[in-house]
């Protein structure tokens, strides 16, 4: 298993960062948990995430990822356990939009999800995320991710922050993009 969490996610972390005179972005808690499943739930159905999301069985699994994730900075993936970590947006304490991270490998970290709350889209709370997620992890590190056809905005946001389509596409439903950390 890889190092512990707090060596690869930046120490200020649980530091509120405020984005402007409205946004705040911290990590995520216990109460924020409803909250980000919902958001997974009604992204998966707009088809920005796994469709099998939907389904109530899988419920389960996705809610206990969050839990682990935000109670131990860690869950199980397909590819094992993974250092992993829930940031949340709010504006004036409503919750707007989240991000998922995941650490991959020893220097490899994946926005494993991102997404706003639809009535708060188009006010910039996506790019300060995908900002934050870039400075969420150490420098010189690389950060991946895997988006879904549906999810135009934000492929055209992490084209905008530097981020190039890998070379190596694993998967037919996703296109793989990444970006080094400076």
């Amino acid at each position: 298993m890889f190092k512990s969490i707090k060596e690869f996610f930046s120490t200020k972390d649980n530091v509120l960062t405020e984005v402007d005179n409205s946004v705040v972005i911290k990590s995520a808690d216990f109460l924020d948990s409803d909250f980000i499943f919902n958001q997974i739930i009604e992204g998966s159905k707009s088809g920005h995430f796994n469709s099998a999301f939907v389904i109530p069985r899988y419920h389960l699994g996705i809610k206990k990822q969050i839990e682990d994730s935000v109670k131990s900075n860690s869950c199980e993936t397909v590819n094992g356990i993974v250092s992993s970590r829930f940031y949340v947006a709010s504006i004036n304490d409503d919750l707007v939009g989240f991000y998922w991270v995941i650490r991959n490998k020893p220097s490899e970290f994946e926005i494993y999800m991102l997404s706003v709350a639809p009535k708060n889209r188009k006010k910039g709370i996506g790019s300060e995320l995908l900002s934050h997620s870039l400075k969420s992890i150490p420098k010189g590190s690389t950060m991946v991710a895997r988006l879904y056809s549906a999810s135009t905005v934000m492929l055209t946001m992490i084209y905008k922050v530097g981020f190039k389509k890998s070379k190596k596409q694993n998967a037919k439903e996703t296109v793989k993009l990444s970006i080094k950390t400076c």
